[in-house]
């Protein structure tokens, strides 16, 4: 699975998230970052405990770090908001530490309204 995975779409959910210490970005259409998560995992070989049906935030070989809304124009995508479950908001070390696997030409950037998570 590629550690980013940037939306076609105009407007999307992502998860940002830490697989065996491994940063990944994960920007889907899908109604739910938890499924989202869900799927991100499983394609991992994780299978996440979960509580309510959701994914757990953390568990054995992984962590979620951000979560919110992307939204692009062109090659430059803004990272913005956070889930109504999980509540982490976009998180600027994570996203930091993806800089060697965003494509070249890709910006990727934080809404500077939205703090950046301090979990990492």
């Amino acid at each position: 699975m590629q550690q980013v995975v940037l939306p076609t779409e105009v407007q999307t959910r992502f998860v940002q998230v830490y697989v065996r210490d491994r940063p990944y970005l994960i920007c889907k259409n899908e109604d739910s970052h938890a499924k989202i998560l869900a799927e991100t995992l499983h394609g991992l070989g994780i299978i996440p405990k979960t509580r309510f049906g959701f994914p757990n935030a953390f568990g054995d070989g992984y962590r979620l770090v951000g979560d919110g809304f992307c939204s692009n124009i062109g090659n430059e995508y803004k990272l913005m908001g956070e889930s109504a479950h999980y509540k982490l908001g976009p998180n600027r070390k994570h996203l930091e530490d993806l800089t060697a696997f965003i494509p070249s030409g890709v910006v990727i950037t934080i809404d500077e309204k939205v703090e950046a998570n301090p979990i990492v």
